[in-house]
């Protein structure tokens, strides 16, 4: 009696499936990672534009006290 009989083409196609999904999944995670770089990037570079606008209309409203208050 023969209990468990795996036919080895079976088995290579197996491996070689294996094989190209654990490389595609590799790949989706390297552009994961670039474009999460990417994402970094552009937060900070809005963050710093956030800050300058927001010290504009700081500076803006100062000067519409001063004027209110003459």
């Amino acid at each position: 009696m023969e209990l468990f009989h795996i036919d080895p083409v079976y088995a290579l196609m197996v491996l070689v499936g294996l094989i190209v999904w654990f490389s595609r999944l590799e790949a989706k995670t390297n552009r994961n990672e670039k474009d999460i770089a990417k994402l970094e990037l552009k937060h900070d570079t809005l963050e710093s534009e956030l800050v300058k606008d927001l010290n504009e209309v700081k500076q803006t409203l100062a000067r519409i006290e001063g004027q209110l208050i003459k």
